[in-house]
Formats: structure tokens, sequence, C-alpha cells
């Protein structure tokens, strides 16, 4: 008997919980903000060209859980963004994919850039520049003194995303150990206290790449792909320690191996195309 009911209460049961659930039942307000979100000109913009196009976000409006806490940072003024972001498309991301395809270079890029007004001062007198955390972002300062009629101007921007795009290809594939090896003494804490001709003549492209072997690897991709041939070689030039160009060129064929063997990239082409759209930069091509 007892089984009998039990079979009788269950169906019963079904069918207060179903009238129950297809019942409209009132939560009260959300606690998330359900409105559509207010799009800007330039929010537009970057939906259009940067997410539709290689699903990368661009932070330019302040949101201190992105920034550091302990530095007194500023957000860009709003002018500025677009421009800037036509610059760094033409100069790097086009390029890259001039070369790869976008199918090869999309799941490489950051996922995410941060735009900063303000420079990021540190304790021991530097700047940075530019920051790549987790091969998953990149974080760029000074955006307020970026002038797209200034070529050096420009140019610096462009090589600060070549250096740290550089750290994102390193985390992916690790370049040849060897590299570590030109100038495996002369890496040093206080390279801020040597000039150029000191970094040069001991075979590093500027003081910073005295840092340490993965700071030297995208000082020497940056430095090559927005030098000219013709600075390029003014730089060995004026070296006149042969040991310290020497290691510079040994250094540069690593990098050339690294690029063609990991990701099948012409670091020459590469140089090209930076080259050719940091012209057309200065032509307002962009």
């Amino acid at each position: 008997m007892k089984r009998f009911l039990l079979i009788l209460v269950l169906p019963v049961l079904a069918m207060v919980y179903l009238s129950s659930c297809s019942e409209d039942v009132d939560f009260g307000p959300s606690i998330y903000d359900t409105s559509t979100p207010y799009l800007s000109d330039v929010d537009k913009w970057i939906r259009e060209n940067y997410i539709g196009l290689h699903n990368i976000d661009v932070i330019y409006k302040w949101q201190d859980i992105e920034a550091e806490s302990d530095k007194n940072l500023t957000p860009p003024r709003a002018d500025t963004v677009v421009p800037f972001l036509r610059v760094v498309k033409k100069a790097w991301l086009d390029t890259y994919i001039t070369l790869c395809g976008k199918d090869v270079m999309n799941p490489i890029f950051p996922k995410q850039l941060l735009l900063l007004g303000s420079n990021s001062y540190n304790t021991d007198g530097t700047v940075t520049q530019g920051t790549a955390e987790g091969g998953k972002k990149i974080v760029l300062y000074n955006l307020d003194e970026f002038n797209p009629s200034d070529s050096d101007n420009v140019k610096k921007s462009i090589r600060v995303l070549h250096h740290e795009f550089c750290h994102i290809l390193n985390q992916k594939k690790e370049y040849n150990i060897a590299f570590e090896q030109v100038t495996p003494s002369s890496y040093t804490a206080t390279w801020t206290n040597n000039s150029d001709k000191v970094a040069n003549a001991a075979g590093f492209v500027t003081p910073y790449a005295m840092a340490e072997p993965g700071e030297d690897f995208a000082e020497m991709v940056a430095e090559y792909v927005t030098d000219t041939p013709e600075e390029w070689n003014a730089l060995l030039d004026g070296i006149s320690d042969e040991t310290g160009k020497a290691a510079i060129e040994k250094k540069l064929e690593l990098v050339r191996t690294y690029m063609e063997e990991s990701w099948d990239m012409s670091l020459d082409e590469l140089r090209d195309l930076v080259n050719q759209a940091l012209v057309e930069i200065r032509k307002g091509n962009y």
C-alpha cells in the first residue's frame, strides 16, 4: 500500500514543481548592470578595427584595477586614442599579418592593450615605456606625448610595440640559449650607468639590452626592424670595438634564425614592412 501511495505522490509533486517554474517570479532588481553600455565614437572605432578584426580589446578609460597602484598614472586624452591606434595597426599589427596571415597572428597577438596617458616613473630614475603581461596584455604609457606628425615620436612608440610583442613571441616559443652565450658576462643590473657608446662596445644595441638576455633579444628585434638599413649600418660603423660589433652581428644572426625557424618569418622582410609603414605615416597615410 505504501508503495502504491509513493507512486501516486511523485507525479503530483512533479506537476507542482513544473507549474511553479512556469510562473513569472519577481526576484527584485539585478545586482548587475544590465543596461546597454554607451559607446562613444572611439569605442565604436575600437570595436570595428581591433575587437572585430583581431579580438584585441583596448582599455583607454580609467580603471584603477588595471594599472599599478603604487604609481601616479593617468588615462590618455580621448582625442589621442584613435590616431595612436591607427599608427599602431599600420606599423605593427598589419606588418605581421602581411607576413604570416591573420589566421596565424590573431591567436598570438595580445588580447588586450592598456593605454595610459602619463609616464611610468620608477624609483631608480628610469621610465617604463611598456610592459607585456603573461602574453595576453600589453601596457603602453605616455600616450599624451604621442604626436603622429613627429617621426621620431612615432618611431619610438612603434619600437616599444615591437619590443613588447617580441617578449610574447619568446613566451610562445623560446629562443636558442646560444643567444645568451654571446655576451654572458656583460649583463648587469646597473645598465642605467652605461651610455649607448659603452653598451655598443660591449655588444649591445642599447644600454637597456644589458639588463638581461630576454631584454637583449627584444631590443635587438625592436632596434633592427624600426631602423632603416642606413641607420642600422651607421650604428655598427660607429662601434670602434670590433669585438662588440661582432657580438651584435652574431646576435642578429641568431634572431634571424629564430624568426625563420620558429615563426616562418623573415626579419628583413619585417623591417622592410615596418619602414614602409613609417614612411606612409610620415606622409599622413594611416
